[in-house]
């Protein structure tokens, strides 16, 4: 359990560390935050109806969205 906390923690610090470096722009951020909160989103969907949207297979669209504003 300790193990997820601390891959978590690894991860919102990469992303922390490629935004204030530079790495990311205005517009990557912009897009990583509405992406994230569709996934939000679809978690509170997952609490309220019996049909499940699988969060989990939906992750790779944070990649894609920084791709595309890439270009």
């Amino acid at each position: 359990m300790m193990i997820r906390g601390l891959g978590t923690v690894i991860n919102a610090l990469a992303i922390i560390a490629a935004a204030f470096g530079g790495m990311l722009t205005e517009a990557m951020l912009v897009n990583i935050a509405m992406t994230g909160g569709i996934l939000i989103f679809c978690i509170g969907l997952n609490l309220i109806r019996e049909n499940t949207v699988k969060v989990a297979n939906l992750l790779p669209a944070l990649v894609i969205t920084v791709i595309i504003a890439m270009i």
